[in-house]
């Protein structure tokens, strides 16, 4: 059934009809359906409106649109039911996905933890704007060849750990050992190195190592010599092992991003 606003109706306060278009819908089911992106418009100093059909900003057609008059603040639900999401000046900011269950961010925004929510904003450190976890591929960036069994890391904000099992066979030289291939360099803030733990060597002897050490600005990491002195270790105090070396360590570190 197709209702249109009498005549006598339309030109009383508050109900006005302007266009012969049909504006509201009661089908069969006694449901309401608002026609041509017309919707429920409430001024409180701006605008609100709750409106089906198209985003103002694309020709997607939505579920439901809530929008202030200027349209760059929207809250829209998709035609299916599957997302929510929500667009400031026009781009999307956040989306609940149904599907997967899955809360996703615009990038640089996330989680706010401040003890505030009067909008007066909070430090960067107080948002968890990021999440991930993956596989990176250990190389040996002084020479050597690297026999990989496996490689994870796992980043939360700025925090990264990075774990490796490997062999590693360095060229017989006298460059400083290093692994390289970490999955993010580590923060440039100066005298900022990241540390980490050495946990097997097979049957070689690392008891002089230190934990292994991630330089600032650098995607690598090395070992110093636990001999009292500054001294690191070689290439050569490896190259020669038989069948190479097996190797386990963890890398935990700050990123820039």
């Amino acid at each position: 059934m197709t209702t249109k606003i009498p005549k006598e109706l339309s030109s009383t306060p508050g109900i006005i009809d302007s266009s012969n278009a049909t504006a509201i819908t009661i089908n069969s089911s006694e449901n309401v359906k608002f026609e041509n992106v017309v919707g429920i418009n409430k001024d409180v100093n701006t605008a609100v409106a709750l409106s089906v059909g198209a985003d103002a900003t694309s020709t997607t057609s939505y579920g439901l649109e809530i929008t202030n008059s200027t349209a760059n603040t929207r809250f829209l639900v998709d035609g299916e039911g599957s997302s929510i999401f929500y667009k400031t000046n026009n781009a999307e900011a956040m989306r609940f996905d149904a599907t997967s269950g899955n809360l996703k961010f615009a990038s640089g925004q996330g989680i706010d933890f401040s003890d505030t929510n009067d909008g007066s904003g909070s430090m960067s450190s107080e948002v968890l704007d990021d999440y991930e976890e993956g596989t990176w591929t250990p190389t040996l960036p002084q020479g050597g060849t690297i026999t990989q069994l496996t490689a994870q890391y796992t980043k939360i904000g700025r925090f990264v750990n990075a774990y490796c099992y490997a062999i590693f066979a360095p060229t017989n030289d006298s460059n400083e050992f290093r692994v390289g291939g970490l999955p993010y360099a580590a923060t440039n803030i100066t005298h900022f190195y990241g540390g980490g733990v050495t946990a097997y060597g097979g049957s070689f002897n690392f008891n002089d190592w230190t934990g292994p050490l991630v330089p600032y600005g650098a995607s690598y990491n090395y070992w110093h010599k636990n001999d009292g002195t500054t001294a690191t270790v070689l290439n050569s105090e490896i190259s020669g092992f038989a069948g190479g070396l097996y190797l386990i360590f963890n890398c935990f570190y700050m990123t820039n991003t």
